[in-house]
């Protein structure tokens, strides 16, 4: 998994845990520019991130605490996996919400503006493509799997063939 789905997963994990915690939080109030905010996150893609990667790192943990805990059957984490399913669903619009106060805090309302109208370009649209940061997560990880056998046998050299 890439750095950026690694940092998604676990920001979308910590903020939807936080709710549970909390209890109930109230409606926010109407606000402009975060309303654009949010309308960039959906135009640009990364609403669609956002929920890939909490299913991905969902599955991910879900396959770590199975090897763990072998001896807790697969019917509680089937009814895991869907509650959770269920949970992100209640709360996905609280997470988006928090996610675009990001962007609101460090963009003006006339960059939000500008970016929307980019991501309503038809380069814009191709920049969105939610298989873009699949195709380039499976490029990274190729790197990173070429460049760790490198090292590897670059290591093994330097130490005579030792491991």
């Amino acid at each position: 998994m890439n750095r950026i789905s690694y940092f998604l997963c676990v920001a979308a994990l910590s903020v939807l845990s936080a709710p549970a915690l909390a209890g109930d939080t109230p409606s926010p109030a109407a606000d402009p520019k975060l309303d654009l905010a949010i309308t960039l996150m959906h135009e640009s893609g990364v609403a669609d991130q956002i929920a890939s990667a909490v299913d991905r790192n969902l599955h991910d943990d879900i396959a770590k605490q199975k090897r763990i805990h072998s001896e807790v059957p697969d019917s509680f984490w089937d009814a895991y996996n869907s509650a959770f399913h269920g949970y992100y669903r209640a709360h996905e619009d609280e997470l988006i919400r928090k996610v675009a106060q990001v962007y609101a805090s460090r963009l003006s309302e006339a960059e939000l503006q500008a970016a929307i109208a980019f991501y309503e370009t038809p380069s814009g649209k191709k920049l969105a493509d939610a298989s873009l940061p699949n195709e380039i997560g499976e490029v990274v990880e190729q790197w990173g799997d070429e460049s760790s056998s490198a090292v590897t046998a670059k290591v093994q050299n330097s130490m005579g063939g030792r491991q």
